[in-house]
């Protein structure tokens, strides 16, 4: 997986000229520079759109259907994402006579539009706001429900209602929903958590995230070309709509050399997987098994004569367009969310170091921060590299203590002595570290009843010159109370 400069190879050089999807890449890239790889994926769902939800394909292990859910990733502007949607919008609603919305439809109003209509297809050019919603506590389970959705899986959903009023019930049969959206990446990471993958919902995107510097196009005046294939994508579209409007359901079959290719190609996928010991590959790779069917079943409706049966050419090209492509988006897209997840908790860690005066052994870290100990080990691995702490460890106990680096000189501890120290100052009422937590001297005054409190006096004063980051004035008290004298701030 080249994850710097990945690509679609062209369709153009392996499907038939006038194959859907290049009717449809031959209208857009001539009005547009935007991606190729975005071109492609939303004439694929373009074709899972105008099925109208009327086949399936029927395998022991359960029902395949074609609808998918795309994610358009890409810098704002540079990219054309918006303008690929756009496109696609367009042409769909000019031949079906429908019209599609930025819909950001709470839990209960997807419930109430799917039960009055379970096929519909739902298209944002901006869906970071959307995604953020799916969080709010009004929307709890939707997550779940998407999910449900997208396997076809028929509902009935009970919403209990107010006081004197009967429970809201919402029946979905056989739902048949395809997503169109786009974002940028940071923003996506932004909004969604590591959790809306473990509830699957995230495998279930196909994730279109080229990388590559693609050529700009000059802007200029639509030609007789363009108009030209203008009218064969309108041809194309109407045609498969009118087909399937008023089509029987029916079922996909396959040939048993692409069957035969299909489990070829999946058990040699999953070996891999293993090797690398990866839960969300593990995950990802199941789901992209099943959307190398949902493109093969598309890839034959694409052709000029629609075609029912599955065949080997189809397998073929499918799982190049998923291995090659949409596999290493998504891999890239869980390294992006996975290093959000690390950098927050190497912020994590550098506030419980901070909060414990700059220094922390591995076992209080682990403790105030819950990590788990290869967290810890990670996180601190991770913070060495980037100089944020030092590591150092104790002579005598051996214990492994982390030091914040920062802009003043800190602590070097070489024994048992400062860390005595500190533990003897914790146990000071409302003092949590030498710098924040004390309220009046009173509480101060009682500090002559803590053992070994008066060895420590002279070797704080040994310590303090070195401690620049205590330098508040509520430290001054402390220390003015501890030896008896009062210390002038600029002795500090």
């Amino acid at each position: 997986m080249d994850q710097n400069s990945r690509k679609m190879p062209n369709l153009m050089e392996i499907l038939p000229a006038n194959h859907f999807i290049n009717i449809v890449t031959d209208w857009v890239s001539g009005l547009s520079d935007t991606y190729y790889e975005y071109q492609v994926s939303t004439a694929l769902w373009l074709l899972s759109d105008l099925i109208q939800g009327k086949g399936v394909l029927v395998i022991k292990q359960g029902t395949i259907r074609p609808n998918l859910y795309v994610l358009l990733l890409g810098l704002s502007t540079k990219s054309r994402k918006s303008t690929a949607v756009n496109k696609i919008e367009q042409i769909r609603e000019a031949e079906t006579s429908t019209e599609l919305y930025n819909d950001e439809p709470t839990i209960e109003g997807y419930l109430e539009m799917l039960a009055l209509n379970p096929v519909q297809s739902f298209v944002c050019d901006e869906v970071s706001g959307l995604f953020a919603k799916y969080h709010k506590k009004y929307n709890e389970g939707i997550f779940d429900l998407d999910c449900k959705i997208y396997d076809g899986a028929s509902i009935r959903k009970i919403k209990a209602s107010g006081r004197n009023k009967d429970p809201q019930e919402y029946i979905i049969k056989n739902p048949y929903v395809t997503h169109l959206y786009a974002t940028t990446p940071d923003k996506f990471t932004t909004v969604i958590e590591l959790e809306d993958f473990s509830c699957g919902w995230g495998y279930r995107f196909l994730y279109a995230f080229p990388t590559y510097a693609k050529d700009r196009m000059d802007i200029e005046l639509e030609n007789n070309e363009n108009i030209d294939a203008w009218g064969k994508v309108l041809t194309a579209v109407k045609t498969l709509y009118n087909r399937y409007s008023g089509a029987a359901d029916f079922k996909f079959s396959i040939t048993k050399e692409a069957l035969k290719l299909f489990n070829k190609i999946s058990a040699e996928l999953e070996d891999e997987g293993e090797k690398r010991q990866n839960e969300s590959l593990d995950s990802a790779i199941a789901r992209a098994e099943d959307n190398i069917l949902k493109i093969s079943m598309l890839l034959e409706i694409g052709k000029k004569e629609p075609s029912h049966e599955i065949t080997k050419d189809s397998i073929s090209i499918a799982s190049l367009l998923v291995l090659d492509f949409f596999l290493p988006s998504f891999s890239q897209v869980m390294d992006r969310i996975l290093s959000d997840i690390k950098t927050n908790k190497i912020e994590k860690a550098i506030s419980v170091i901070r909060k414990m005066g700059g220094t922390c052994n591995r076992g209080t870290l682990i403790k105030n921060g819950h990590f788990t100990a290869k967290e810890c080990d990670e996180i601190i691995e991770a913070m060495v590299i980037g100089s944020i702490v030092d590591v150092k460890k104790v002579k005598e106990t051996k214990l492994v203590t982390y030091i914040l680096k920062s802009d003043e000189k800190v602590v070097n501890i070489q024994s048992t002595e400062l860390t005595d120290l500190f533990a003897n100052l914790r146990n000071v009422r409302n003092v949590r570290t030498y710098t924040v937590g004390v309220t009046t001297l009173a509480n101060i005054a009682k500090i002559d009843h803590i053992p070994n409190v008066a060895r420590c006096r002279k070797d704080l004063l040994v310590y303090v010159r070195t401690l620049r980051t205590l330098r508040t004035l509520r430290t001054l008290r402390i220390l003015r109370t501890l030896n008896k004298v009062c210390v002038p701030v600029w002795s500090l």
